[in-house]
């Protein structure tokens, strides 16, 4: 009788050993199964932005079948899905592990809720950081479009990618209209948000595509650009004989000031309400305007900036450190 006692004893430590051994082997659910792979998951990432950012480029690069793979997914906007996705992968990975469960949904999990490289540009850039193309805008896309056309057209990188896509029409320079200019840049942000990262041979693109398919954080006018340049700026409303006199002898300027004194060596005799009336036209046209962007925004950001300021422009040669020590009569 001891001896089966013993026996029973003995069975009985060696089943609770073999018991335990194999719950360290058998995952506890499908996330532990899968990470034992070497998968990881979205759910792992500890900031909640950086996290909430993931789920939407997977919503982003999978939004044309994701409904189709997962009944629980109603919305149709990255900001409204990601939570549910968050959710079904939630639901998914917490599930007790068993073989058959894992197979069934393996693919679905890993495309969804696996930490994964994103397979779009706009799926790369969107786990960077948050913001709305200007495809995206419900409003005033075309004047986005042309407001980042006029301002970089003059950069050669920009030109050389928006011909890019060209089709059959002409190389742009920097001398093509910003009102018919934009269409070729809204073509170029469509196509490159779109495309496989796995197809990008120049890691710049991604620079390129946050730079110019953005709306950009100033208005469309004049004024809107240069206050948001020179922080401080503020315009001239009364003082108008003192900023002819300024500029009087400057060719550069009295001439768009006055289109009739391009004959003249001066501009001592155009009236000083010439230039309350260019600086309140100009201020107010808008940055794709034809000839405001560059040389009219150029003069205007000088010629109408408050008299103060104008007062110390030969001393500092610099707009900014004019604006900062406008105050400085010494």
């Amino acid at each position: 009788m001891p001896k089966l006692g013993s026996s029973l004893i003995a069975g009985g430590i060696l089943w609770t050993g073999g018991f335990a051994a194999y719950n360290n082997t058998v995952p506890k659910n499908i996330q532990a199964a899968l990470e034992r792979e070497g998968i990881p998951f979205i759910d792992s990432i500890s900031d909640t932005n950086e996290k909430n950012r993931a789920y939407k480029a997977v919503y982003i690069d999978n939004k044309s079948n994701i409904k189709e793979d997962i009944a629980a997914i109603k919305q149709d906007t990255e900001d409204a899905a990601y939570s549910e996705i968050d959710t079904w992968c939630n639901q998914q990975l917490n599930a007790p592990y068993s073989w058959s469960t894992l197979e069934k949904n393996r693919e679905k999990i890993i495309n969804y809720c696996s930490d994964q490289r994103p397979k779009t540009v706009e799926g790369r850039l969107k786990r960077i950081t948050e913001g709305i193309w200007i495809r995206d805008q419900e409003q005033d896309k075309e004047e986005a479009y042309k407001v980042i056309f006029a301002i970089y057209r003059y950069d050669d990188d920009f030109l050389r990618q928006i011909n890019s896509v060209k089709g059959n029409g002409n190389d742009y320079d920097h001398s093509e209209d910003a009102n018919t200019g934009y269409e070729r840049l809204q073509k170029w942000c469509e196509e490159k948000l779109s495309s496989k990262v796995s197809l990008v041979e120049d890691e710049n693109l991604y620079n390129y595509v946050f730079w110019w398919c953005k709306k950009l954080d100033h208005g469309a006018t004049v004024r809107d650009k240069i206050k948001h340049d020179y922080p401080g700026w503020n315009e001239e409303n009364k003082d108008w004989t003192k900023v002819k006199g300024y500029w009087q002898m400057t060719r550069q300027v009295y001439v768009w000031i006055d289109e009739n004194s391009k004959r003249s060596i001066n501009g001592s005799n155009i009236n000083k309400d010439k230039y309350k009336t260019w600086c309140e036209n100009t201020l107010k046209a808008k940055i794709y305007d034809s000839q405001i962007y560059q040389w009219k925004y150029l003069i205007a950001k000088s010629v109408c900036v408050e008299v103060k300021v104008q007062a110390v422009l030969g001393k500092y040669k610099n707009l900014k450190e004019a604006i900062a020590n406008k105050d400085n009569t010494d």
